[in-house]
């Protein structure tokens, strides 16, 4: 599906009705929890947890999908706030190198979402690393492109793919999403 038509859609329908967002919400869950929908029997990844928002978000969105977080300070409620959703996992583990559950996992990564230090030199490790293990045509969202003078940004503009940045997903903070081939 074309990238404007799923922001689009993520933007401007309702956001699932997770307990997870509490009193913090920004529609770029929407977007995965859409996103994670439109994929069958993938593999989706989050590099960068944080409170697990994203890691739900994407196993909420279709269960026939394995959701696996990497994240290097689990948050302590992470275990039970992921009890319902058995298609999903978080390791407390860094982003890199590529863990080898990831590496030899039986699916390619359909769903790439990179949001651990903003920087431009972690966004484009983080990319190349897991790129062998992209599938064709998958999707690689990457959070805060502004932070650190726009370094993010930089690097997600230098890369060769349909991409598409809209900040209203995440604002002040930007969003950009690509469309690996």
């Amino acid at each position: 599906m074309n990238l404007k038509i799923l922001v689009n859609k993520a933007l401007h329908s309702n956001p699932p009705k997770l307990d997870i967002y509490g009193d913090y919400y920004s529609p770029y869950y929407n977007l995965m929890y859409i996103l994670a929908g439109q994929i069958n029997n993938g593999l989706l990844v989050e590099l960068g947890v944080s409170k697990g928002r994203g890691v739900v978000s994407l196993a909420a969105g279709n269960k026939t999908n394995d959701v696996i977080g990497l994240e290097s300070h689990v948050w302590p409620d992470l275990i039970s706030v992921l009890k319902p959703y058995r298609n999903a996992w978080v390791l407390n583990l860094p982003s890199m190198p590529v863990p080898v559950v990831i590496s030899e996992h039986k699916r390619k990564i359909n769903l790439l979402h990179i949001d651990t230090e903003h920087s431009y030199s972690m966004a484009k490790a983080e990319f190349e690393a897991y790129k062998p293990y992209l599938a064709k045509e998958a999707y690689v969202l990457f959070d805060d492109l502004h932070a650190q003078d726009d370094d993010v940004r930089r690097y997600f503009y230098e890369l060769p793919y349909e991409k598409l940045e809209d900040n209203r997903l995440h604002p002040s903070c930007g969003y950009g999403v690509l469309r690996y081939e």
